[in-house]
C-alpha cells in the first residue's frame, strides 16, 4: 500500500461542495495486484491503458449466488459505522447471514459506534491494517480528496469497473449523470458509490434544497388567510398578524416563527435571490437570480437590505427573543406547543406526528431581488460517499463483485428490505416482506415488537443503515421479484407523514425549481488562498450580522461594515470564486 507520498507532481485541485474547500494531488496504484483485470467501461472508468490479467479463480461471473464459487474460502473484512439507535451485532443480522449462506462470503464484522465516528474514522485510516470495505463510514469530498487521492488509501473503484465484472455499478452511475459527475474527482477517478435518490415524486429534484419551512394552517385560518403568501412583504405582514390571533389560539404566547437550526434564513436569502445559500453561510459563493453569476452575497449591496429585514423581524419579535443563542431543545419544545405559527424543520411529523396534515410547505417567496420566486432544487444524489474499498485489499475484484451485487435491483431490495415472504434467501431466519395493496413492502408480526418497519430493519435485517437508492426505486424491484406489475411509485401524502412533507414541498415549489450549483475545481494555490480568505471574512461577517442584528451596531453602519469587510481581501477572494466557475453557464429549469 502507498501512503503519505509527499512528492507528488499531479495537478492539484479543490472541490467547493457545500462551500467546503477540497485539495488533491494525483497519483496512481501500480502495483501488479492491484491492476484492473479488464478494461474499464470508457463512460464510467477513468482512461489508462488495458493490462491483460484473469480475474481470480474462486470469482463467479456468471451471477452472484454465490459470488465466491463453492468450494472456495476467501474472508472480506467489513468495517461499519453503526446507526445511533442500534444496540445490537450486525454480525447477526439477517444480511450478514445471507453473504456468508448465499453469496458465500466469510464476514470479518468490525462496528465503530455512531458516537465515535469521527475518531474511530481517523484512527482506522491511520493505521496500516485496513478493512477491505467501508461502509456508512460518509466520506465527505474533502476526505475522498485526502483518503483517496493524496494518501491513496481508497481504491478507485473506476479502475475496476467495466460490464463484465461491474454492470450494475455502471448502470447504478448512468442512473444520474449528477452523480456521476459529483463523485468524479479531481484526478478523474470514482472513489466511492453514491446514494442515488431519483427524481420521482417528491424525491431528488422535485423538491427544493435547504428549503424547510411550513406553516400550520390552524393559524392561517385564525389569522384570516385562505393560502400563503408567495410574496415577501406579504409574507412579512402574515407573521404580524399571527401575533394578533394568540388568544383565540388558546396559547399564551406566540412566536410567529421558530426554527431549531435557522431554516428561514434560507428561505429569506432565497427571496434576495442567492440559491443554495445555507442558514449561516453568508460568505459562500451561490447563484444570484438577478445578477445572473457567480456573488458572495455578503459583499453585495442588497445585502445591506437583507440585515435590515433581519433586524426589523427581530425588533418586532416576529424571530426568536435570544435568536443567536437559543437552545434547539427550548425551540423544538415551543413547537410542540404549537406556539409557532411558522416552522422551520426537516419536517412537520416529526414535531406532530398527529396532525402533520395541519401544515403546507411555504412557496418560494417573490421579491424585486427574485421576482419568479425561484429556488435551488435538491441534488439527486447524497454528496457523502458511504461504499467505500481500501486500496490495501488483497481482494479488490472481489469488493468489487459484491459492491456490484448491492447495485443490482435484487441486491438493493436484500440490503434494505431483506428477501421477499416464502423465498429460500430468508434462510428460516426472517420471514421476509409482503406488498400491500398500494405494493408498499410491509413485514409481519416479527416486526410487531418495533415502532416501525425501519426500526425492525434497522435492528434485526440491515447491516448498516444507508442505503444506495430511495424505497420508491427498490418498490418497483420488489414488485418484480414476487411477479407484480408495478402501478407506479405514489405519495401516501394523507396518511404518511414522511411522504406528507415531500408532496408538500413539491407542490409549493412547482415551476420554480432550478439546478444547483455544481462543485468546482481550483488549483492547490488557489484552493489554500481561497480556504484562508473565506475563514477570515466568515468569522467577521458573522459577528457583525449578529450585532445589527441584535442593536449591539447601528443599522446606519452597514455602508461602513461593507468597507471594514474590504479589509480582509474580499476582491481576492471573490476573483477566486469567479476564476471557479469561469465556465459554468448558469443553472437549469427543472421545472
Amino acid at each position: 500500500m502507498k501512503k503519505n507520498k509527499k512528492n507528488l507532481k499531479a495537478l492539484l485541485a479543490s472541490v467547493l461542495a457545500a462551500a467546503m474547500m477540497l485539495t488533491a494531488c494525483g497519483g496512481n496504484t501500480t502495483e501488479e495486484s492491484k491492476t484492473p483485470s479488464s478494461t474499464p467501461d470508457s463512460s464510467v472508468a477513468a482512461s489508462q491503458d488495458p493490462v491483460d490479467s484473469k480475474y481470480p479463480s474462486y470469482l463467479n461471473l456468471d451471477g452472484y449466488k454465490p459470488i465466491v464459487k463453492e468450494g472456495e474460502k476467501v474472508t472480506l473484512r467489513i468495517s461499519i459505522v453503526k446507526h445511533p439507535a442500534v444496540t445490537n451485532s450486525y454480525e447477526d443480522s439477517w444480511f450478514a447471514h445471507f453473504v456468508e449462506e448465499k453469496l458465500n462470503i466469510d464476514l470479518e464484522i468490525e462496528e465503530i459506534e455512531n458516537a465515535q465516528q469521527s475518531e474511530k474514522k481517523s484512527l482506522v485510516l491511520g493505521s496500516n491494517d485496513l478493512p477491505d470495505i467501508m461502509l456508512t463510514y460518509g466520506f465527505t469530498p474533502n476526505e475522498i480528496v485526502k483518503y483517496g487521492i493524496e494518501e491513496e488509501l481508497l481504491l478507485p473503484l473506476s479502475d475496476y469497473m467495466s460490464e463484465e465484472l461491474t454492470p450494475n455499478m455502471i448502470a447504478h452511475f448512468e442512473r444520474s449523470p449528477e452523480a456521476k459527475a459529483g463523485f468524479t474527482a479531481s484526478d478523474g477517478k470514482i472513489y466511492g458509490l453514491p446514494q442515488i435518490t431519483a427524481s420521482n415524486d417528491g424525491y431528488g429534484t422535485t423538491i427544493p434544497e435547504l428549503y424547510r419551512v411550513f406553516i400550520d394552517t390552524r393559524w392561517m385560518e385564525a389569522a384570516g388567510y385562505d393560502e400563503v403568501p408567495d410574496q415577501l412583504d406579504e409574507f412579512v405582514e402574515m407573521l404580524r398578524a399571527f401575533k394578533d390571533v394568540k388568544d383565540e389560539m388558546g396559547v399564551d404566547e406566540v412566536y410567529p416563527i421558530l426554527s431549531p437550526y435557522h431554516y428561514e434564513r434560507v428561505m429569506f436569502k432565497a427571496a434576495f435571490g442567492w440559491m443554495g445559500s445555507s442558514s449561516g453561510d453568508d460568505t459562500a459563493p451561490v447563484w444570484d437570480v438577478q445578477e445572473n453569476k457567480v456573488v458572495v452575497p455578503a459583499t453585495q449591496e442588497k445585502y445591506q437590505e437583507y440585515v435590515k429585514l433581519m433586524k426589523m423581524l427581530y425588533d418586532e419579535d416576529l424571530i426568536y427573543e435570544d435568536y443567536f443563542n437559543q437552545d434547539v431543545t427550548q425551540i423544538n419544545a415551543l413547537i410542540a406547543e404549537g406556539k409557532a405559527p411558522v416552522i422551520g424543520v426537516d419536517a412537520p411529523y416529526s414535531a406532530f406526528p398527529d396532525r402533520f396534515s395541519d401544515f403546507v410547505a411555504v412557496p418560494p417567496l417573490k421579491s424585486e431581488y427574485n421576482p419568479e420566486g425561484l429556488v435551488t432544487a435538491s441534488k439527486d444524489y447524497a454528496v457523502n460517499s458511504y461504499f467505500n474499498v481500501s486500496a490495501d485489499t488483497e481482494h479488490p475484484e472481489l469488493c468489487m463483485r459484491f459492491l456490484d451485487y448491492l447495485c443490482s435491483g435484487e441486491g438493493l431490495t436484500y440490503f434494505s428490505f431483506s428477501a421477499p415472504a416464502g423465498s429460500e434467501d430468508t434462510l428460516d431466519m426472517i420471514d421476509g416482506w409482503t406488498l400491500d395493496e398500494k405494493q408498499n413492502l410491509v413485514y409481519g408480526d416479527e416486526a410487531k415488537d418495533f415502532s416501525s418497519g425501519y426500526g425492525f430493519r434497522l435492528h434485526k435485517l440491515n447491516m448498516g443503515w444507508q442505503y444506495l437508492t430511495n424505497d420508491y426505486i427498490m418498490q418497483e424491484y420488489a414488485c418484480e421479484m414476487v411477479g407484480e406489475k408495478f402501478k407506479g411509485a405514489v405519495l401516501d401524502y394523507e396518511n404518511n407523514g414522511d411522504h406528507n412533507y415531500r408532496y408538500a414541498l413539491m407542490t409549493a415549489c412547482e415551476g420554480r425549481l432550478i439546478s444547483s450549483l455544481p462543485p468546482a475545481y481550483m488549483e492547490r494555490e488557489s484552493a489554500i488562498r481561497y480556504g484562508d480568505l473565506k475563514t477570515a471574512i466568515n468569522t467577521f461577517v458573522n459577528s457583525e450580522f449578529s450585532k445589527f442584528v441584535v442593536g449591539q451596531r447601528d443599522i446606519s453602519e452597514l455602508p461602513k461594515f461593507q468597507e471594514e469587510l474590504k479589509k480582509y481581501n474580499t476582491a481576492a477572494y471573490i476573483a477566486i470564486c469567479e476564476e471557479a466557475y469561469a465556465d459554468y453557464e448558469g443553472p437549469e429549469k427543472i421545472n
